[in-house]
């Protein structure tokens, strides 16, 4: 609200200047200052101070920002304006404006997965099973799910979890306002119940191949899955969708798959919007960079529980333990992920609110991982029946998404 409230406006005229509005009826910009940061694949390049900002009201003024620069990749141009000087209910140094403003380039991902050694296969007691030095991973036969994955004598998946595919999530106020739990319930059975059609494998070069097919009929669709996997233990994981167009069915709360770590990783580091929580149609204030945070911290307690923690625009993401192992999980394209140490269940009241609060929950050991293409919006124009805008849903229709989860240490 601050964000949007701001009376400050800043716009990228050409390299290197800037256009600053100022929207007040009766106050010019003297006691404001401009603190910029280049910003580039997330971390500072540069900065610098411009203390005198002459711009009257409802009037606008140009300036040069001072920076330099030949590096390659994705780069930004942090604004922040602060007083200089104490006014009434204001300290000395309050931030009155922000503004992110992109200078372009690409941050190029790394998500091909080469061989590096020998690595094999075999089915055994119900699994598969793909092994190397120092690797241990198992494919559920009758799930199509990934149910171990054990590297360098640590598991990073809780012995209890699946690997699963996920479109579904934890109502929030809104949800409830519009009845979204009740319309959009055949995402939620979905998801606790998709059918595995076939599994297989294959071995290329050094590098296993596991595919699997599923049938989704509460929601007229198919699933098609399959795993890039080397003998370090990244994973390609490519995710297609395919939407029986004929039939009418409601949108999807989100698309994408959940990962649950075992206890101990309690450290996030990411680059992508922050560092508060964001959704698709509440990131406005939340600028892109890289962000050092915990699990505990990425949790907000909403008076009733409901849907927390999710981050947007985001280009990669690491979760690791106090020795510094984890995971990094990153995608041909920007993603959302969150991060708690609540699962969906927790937060989620079924189809009708409960009286639960916030002070009801308990924190597990583990830490969920929602790894999404997308997450529809989190509301409307308001809390008593509308929808999230057109914009910020995902219709019915085909998806695909394919990202890369590699171990860290």
């Amino acid at each position: 609200m601050k964000k949007v409230y701001q009376d400050i406006h800043s716009s990228l005229m050409n390299e290197k200047k800037i256009q600053v509005y100022n929207e007040r009826f009766f106050t010019g910009l003297d006691n404001v200052e401009l603190q910029w940061e280049l910003i580039v694949n997330g971390k500072k390049a540069q900065s610098g101070l411009i203390s005198h900002l002459n711009v009257l009201p409802q009037q606008s003024g140009v300036l040069s920002i001072p920076y330099q620069t030949d590096a390659r990749g994705e780069k930004f141009l942090n604004l922040t304006y602060r007083l200089k000087k104490a006014e009434p209910l204001l300290p000395m140094g309050h931030i009155i404006a922000t503004e992110q403003l992109s200078l372009g380039g690409v941050f190029q991902p790394k998500t091909t997965i080469v061989a590096q050694g020998k690595i094999k296969t075999e089915r055994k007691d119900g699994n598969l099973i793909i092994s190397a030095k120092q690797l241990q991973m198992e494919f559920d036969l009758k799930s199509g799910w990934l149910t171990r994955y054990h590297y360098k004598g640590r598991d990073l998946m809780d012995e209890h979890a699946l690997f699963k595919t996920n479109y579904w999530r934890a109502p929030n106020d809104n949800d409830f306002g519009a009845n979204t739990p009740e319309k959009l319930k055949s995402w939620k059975q979905v998801t606790d119940s998709i059918e595995l059609l076939e599994i297989r494998s294959e071995l290329i070069d050094s590098l296993v191949y596991v595919y699997a097919a599923y049938k989704m009929p509460q929601v007229y669709g198919q699933l098609a899955m399959e795993y890039c996997i080397n003998q370090r233990g990244e994973m390609r994981i490519s995710q297609s969708f395919t939407a029986d167009t004929t039939k009418k069915v409601a949108v999807l709360p989100r698309f994408g798959m959940q990962w649950i770590m075992p206890a101990g990783f309690e450290a996030i580091n990411y680059y992508g919007r922050g560092p508060q929580e964001n959704y698709i149609d509440r990131n406005f204030a939340s600028h892109v960079g890289i962000y050092k945070q915990t699990v505990d911290k990425q949790y907000f307690p909403y008076v009733m529980p409901q849907e927390t923690g999710n981050k947007t625009d985001v280009r990669w993401m690491e979760v690791r333990n106090k020795q510094g192992q984890g995971l990094f999980f990153t995608a041909d394209s920007t993603f959302s992920i969150s991060a708690l140490h609540y699962f969906d269940k927790d937060l989620d009241d079924g189809p009708k609110r409960q009286q639960r609060h916030a002070a009801d929950l308990v924190k597990r050991k583990q830490t969920q991982v929602n790894i999404d293409l997308r997450q529809m919006g989190v509301g409307g124009i308001n809390s008593w029946g509308a929808w999230p805008l057109h914009e910020y849903t995902l219709p019915y229709r085909d998806y695909s998404f394919s990202f890369v989860i590699k171990p860290v240490e």
